[in-house]
């Protein structure tokens, strides 16, 4: 028989190699994807150098926080608080769990730049009185509080907020807390007029403007009463005439 093959043959041969190496399992890199993917590349190069990930990050890898909304809602039904992971993860709703301190929950609002309606504060008031400890609580980021919540009641605050058309998703844990700011910081002059000729306005209508700044001289301008706090305690209150006068 003659040791070379026929040209069929050396086909037939091929395709029988090339078919054999397709079927070995090959180890397959998979990057992941998806808005997390970032984060999760981060974590794989920690653990690839030798390094440990935090439990928060576990808990992360394991679970998204939003994913994990219908088991928030069955312990609220039983009236149940959550273990150190779901404590975290309910975070990314603005829940944080206070205890030690207290058996309650907290709920922080994400309010851009602290503006929101009247209506809303309204609506706020009566989720603190019907669902928290009947007060709220003003952030240095300009946002609100509301405290002692019940776990029974979180989804309901929850809902609440957003039936005021506010939202507390992102107020913890690995986001950004708030965006703030002043129109009246004077950075854009333009600005701080226009500012300043709205409150006047709204003045002139009989509405009352609650407003802080650090520009005496606009204060001064467009105010009726003032209050100055020192330390995070009121120092002084009166009509601005009445301050000038008992302090020159």
């Amino acid at each position: 028989m003659s040791g070379d093959f026929t040209l069929d043959q050396k086909r037939y041969l091929e395709g029988f190699a090339a078919g054999l190496g397709a079927a070995r399992p090959r180890r397959v890199s998979v990057k992941p994807t998806g808005p997390d993917s970032i984060h999760f590349e981060a974590q794989d190069r920690v653990t690839n150098s030798g390094g440990k990930l935090c439990d928060q990050e576990k808990w992360k890898r394991e679970e998204h926080p939003f994913d994990g909304y219908p088991r928030l809602v069955a312990q609220a039904q039983g009236n149940e608080p959550p273990k150190p992971p779901d404590n975290f993860r309910w975070r990314y709703y603005g829940l944080f769990y206070v205890a030690p301190a207290q058996n309650f929950y907290m709920c922080r609002l994400r309010i851009p730049n602290g503006a929101l309606s009247h209506w809303q504060f309204a609506a706020l008031a009566d989720l603190a009185e019907n669902f928290g400890g009947g007060y709220l609580h003003v952030t240095t980021r300009a946002n609100i509080q509301i405290r002692e919540i019940e776990p029974k009641d979180a989804v309901k605050i929850i809902e609440g907020v957003q039936d005021a058309g506010l939202w507390s998703k992102g107020s913890g844990a690995d986001n950004i807390r708030n965006i703030t700011g002043t129109p009246t910081a004077g950075v854009d002059p333009l600005g701080s007029a226009q500012i300043r000729d709205l409150i006047l306005k709204l003045k002139q209508m009989g509405k009352t403007v609650i407003f802080s700044s650090h520009l005496l001289e606009q204060v001064e301008e467009v105010s009726d009463r003032v209050a100055i706090f020192s330390l995070g305690k009121k120092v002084l209150e009166g009509s601005v005439d009445s301050l000038l006068t008992e302090n020159e």
